[in-house]
């Protein structure tokens, strides 16, 4: 196997990885503790330490925009936008 190869198939094992922590993050957002609280964060920890800082971001963020959504975006659309970013900047420079 070339370095090309090898290259692409860790490139789509992470993307695969990444699919499959944020559709756990999505289950974790369906179960609340007391009303409110939420496991969506728990695969962006996990994907932050496994996969890096880029894609623990990505799982965290759209797992919080996920969560916001399922129960039913208490601070409005714009300030869960401002959230996300925010984690996004804070996940990624970890």
């Amino acid at each position: 196997m070339n370095t090309k190869n090898v290259k692409l198939r860790s490139t789509t094992t992470k993307l695969v990885y990444t699919g499959m922590l944020i559709a756990i993050s999505f289950v974790g957002s369906l179960i609340k503790i007391q009303g409110s609280i939420a496991l969506d964060s728990m695969p962006g920890f996990f994907a932050a330490l496994f996969l890096g800082p880029v894609y623990g971001a990505l799982v965290a963020g759209l797992g919080h925009i996920l969560t916001a959504a399922t129960s039913g975006f208490l601070l409005t659309v714009p300030i869960h936008i401002v959230i996300t970013l925010e984690s996004l900047y804070i996940w990624s420079s970890i």
